[in-house]
């Protein structure tokens, strides 16, 4: 018995290294073990009942992947809707920030107050500029990333 083992872990790794080393050996095994594990016209002639079970198997494993994939494509496109309605608010929003930074800028700058109280809090006149500007940027951002989503939603659906 123990002879007989040994005997077949070393027909394995000459199989192995062989496999491995030697390309005329390694597409022999590869048409062999095709051979045995495709359907061919033959074997579907032979077998049609085993061939229709294993197509309709198959047929039942792409479909549950399908499926799977319709899913995920669902979740990307609510996604997507829920990230380009978010940017469509903060758009507005910053629009709107936007507007009333510069009617505080042109108020204080009109009457020379400063600091000036934007939302409770005191802003130098620098400050408000840098405000005006972060907040032109985020929305010059947001035009460019509109479209973007927009595309990805059409692709989607």
């Amino acid at each position: 018995m123990t002879s007989a083992i040994r005997m077949g872990m070393v027909s394995l790794g000459v199989g192995a290294v062989l496999f491995f080393l030697s390309p005329w050996f390694r597409t022999n095994v590869k048409e062999a073990v095709k051979d045995v594990t495709e359907w061919t016209p033959e074997r579907i002639a032979k077998h049609p009942d085993l061939y229709l079970k294993w197509a309709q198997d198959e047929l039942d494993r792409t479909e549950g992947k399908l499926k799977g994939r319709l899913v995920e494509l669902q979740q990307h496109r609510t996604k997507l809707t829920r990230d380009r309605d978010l940017a469509i608010s903060t758009h507005d929003r910053c629009v709107t920030q936007l507007k009333n930074l510069k009617q505080a800028y042109q108020q204080a700058t009109q009457s020379v107050i400063w600091p000036v109280v934007y939302q409770g809090d005191p802003l130098t006149e620098e400050q408000l500029k840098q405000l005006i500007l972060e907040a032109d940027t985020r929305i010059k951002q947001l035009d460019a990333d509109q479209p973007l989503l927009t595309k990805a939603l059409q692709q989607i659906t």
